[in-house]
């Protein structure tokens, strides 16, 4: 009885953490689509904007409201990037809808991570699986 309890919860952690594998490469996805369409809305408008990184949630501009986004499977690792005064690291967009300044920021998983890199000449924004 007991030998069959440990090999189901050795299977059941097996399929749960692959559960978190799965949906960690979707809210990266999402972040990375929301980064985009950030940067193309302001590109646009021609209207200056700003992307703020905390350790469990996403701020941006968009239109006229401030757009909030929770992370629940991955989390911001390492900030390299402008810091704003409420311990956030911040992405600054100018009216061309280019970053202002380069930086990059980690984004965390249980088993994987990824490190998200902004240029500002092109505003090219790369992604880099780590592990």
């Amino acid at each position: 009885m007991i030998l069959v309890f440990g090999v189901l919860t050795l299977a059941s952690f097996g399929f749960f953490q692959s559960f978190e594998i799965i949906f960690g490469e979707f809210e990266k996805d999402a972040i990375l689509t929301k980064m985009h369409l950030f940067k193309e809305s302001n590109l646009l408008k021609r209207k200056a904007g700003r992307f703020i990184l905390y350790d469990r949630n996403i701020e941006y501009d968009k239109m006229s409201r401030i757009e909030k986004v929770k992370l629940d499977w991955l989390k911001i690792d390492e900030k390299m990037c402008e810091e704003d005064g409420s311990g956030g690291g911040i992405l600054r967009l100018n009216g061309e809808g280019f970053p202002s300044n380069s930086g990059s920021f980690v984004l965390k998983g249980n088993s994987r991570s990824w490190k998200i890199t902004f240029t500002p000449v092109v505003g090219k924004i790369n992604v880099y699986r780590l592990k």
